[in-house]
């Protein structure tokens, strides 16, 4: 890969993680805004444009730790978005992690927690704990299997206020808090919709 291939590369990460803004005149971090801590962003096209088509975002702090470093800085960038099967609406999404703070997008996980091999979302609130514990199998509400969940299901259908711990590569652990309340007004706000029985 090139230089210019690279540094281009580079600035469209940078610019997907930080050119988005809330919805109009609503500010993502106020209390007034009727989506919390939700921005509604729009995609945009090869020359900047607004496409139309919008997402949603949530970017939280946390820690992480592994064999050089302990409760270092992180930040996490929470992105949900719609996805077209063949006129099958479903909700998609990722998970950015940046580690120590640097906008590097270090590593990431993809609907249904993949690649990490180990995962816990725990709602205090509602005394409800949410595990996965192999790649390949989504997650189990305290420890029944027979009915599994990926983390875009658990932030949607059961909006709360979660703590989150995730296992990377080379046995980094993430730890993040993550407020989904206002997430159902997020996402009809960007006309993201489902139209997938497993995502309601």
């Amino acid at each position: 890969m090139g230089t210019f291939m690279r540094f281009s590369y580079l600035l469209m990460t940078i610019l997907i993680l930080l050119g988005c803004r809330s919805n109009e005149n609503n500010d993502a971090n106020s209390n007034n805004s009727p989506y919390g801590k939700w921005e509604v962003c729009d995609y945009k096209d090869d020359f900047g444009k607004p496409t139309g088509k919008k997402f949603v975002r949530q970017i939280v702090s946390g820690t992480f730790s592994n064999s050089a470093t302990i409760s270092s800085p992180l930040m996490a960038y929470v992105f949900l978005y719609q996805y077209d099967y063949n006129g099958d609406y479903s909700i998609d999404g990722e998970i950015y992690f940046d580690e120590y703070d640097n906008l590097v997008k270090d590593w990431k996980i993809f609907q249904d927690a993949s690649p990490s091999e180990y995962c816990k979302i725990v709602d205090n609130t509602n005394k409800r704990v949410f595990e996965k514990a192999n790649r390949y199998i989504y997650f189990a509400e305290n420890g029944v299997k027979d009915k599994s969940y990926r983390w875009i299901d658990i932030f949607v259908r059961y909006p709360s206020k979660y703590s989150v711990t995730i296992k990377g590569e080379h046995n980094t652990m993430y730890y993040f808090d993550i407020d989904t309340e206002k997430l159902p007004e997020a996402l009809t706000a960007a006309n993201i919709k489902s139209e997938n029985p497993n995502d309601r």
